[in-house]
């Protein structure tokens, strides 16, 4: 067993990130730029000597991106949010184990989106506040060699929520209702893959369906 681990090194990652926010008279904006190399990287590849997947520390990959937090105030009472992330994440090199070659080269890392966005609206009155949000998760892949593609999926969300008056000594009081994919999308949420899919599989799990969610929240 112990030559199947001999000469592996433990999974190192750095990253660099640079931000700024810039605050107008009408707006404020938050770009992230980051940067990251992984050496070592875990993946789940088949290994022939004992005819099973396991995670083997095999790979190598680069990621660099973009974050974005952008918030307009178009009045008093009335904020539009814009969070889009773009995200570059892929392997460094074709993945070579135990006499097996991947062609992961260049390819995206399984289950990571080039796009994320969360966008919406927030709306106060008084001690009402409402927020109605879009979330878009971007097309992704459930295997290394990048064949098989998970479509994108946007989800739409409501938030709503009214500060009640003080009782006793509290030092707030708030009823809050969340509606959680309005729309009742079917999606998928997260992928658990073998990155060597020739050999594996990947299982997939649903994102949540249509849920509302009452809840008050008391401060002292």
């Amino acid at each position: 067993l112990q030559t199947l681990f001999d000469g592996y090194d433990i999974e190192e990652t750095h990253t660099v990130d640079l931000g700024l926010r810039y605050t107008g008279a009408w707006f404020d904006l938050s770009p992230t730029l980051f940067y990251s190399s992984h050496s070592n990287l875990v993946c789940t590849v088949y290994d022939p000597r004992v005819d099973l997947n396991y995670d083997q520390f095999v790979g190598e990959a680069a990621g660099y991106g973009l974050d974005l937090e952008m918030n307009a105030y178009l009045g008093e009472e009335l904020t539009l949010f814009i969070n889009p992330t773009y995200t570059s994440l892929t392997y460094d090199k074709n993945l070579v184990y135990a006499g097996n070659t991947l062609e992961a080269d260049g390819n995206q890392v399984v289950d990571t989106p080039e796009w994320l966005l969360k966008t919406g609206l927030i709306w106060r009155s008084g001690p009402f506040e409402t927020v109605p949000m879009l979330r878009y998760i971007g097309s992704r892949y459930s295997d290394l060699e990048n064949k098989d593609e998970v479509d994108a999926a946007t989800v739409v969300d409501l938030r709503m929520s009214y500060t009640l008056p003080k009782f006793l000594q509290t030092e707030e009081m708030k009823l809050s209702l969340e509606l959680n994919n309005l729309l009742d999308e079917e999606y998928i949420s997260t992928i658990n893959a073998s990155d060597d899919s020739r050999q594996g599989s990947a299982s997939y799990y649903p994102g949540t369906p249509f849920s509302a969610m009452l809840t008050l929240s008391v401060t002292y």
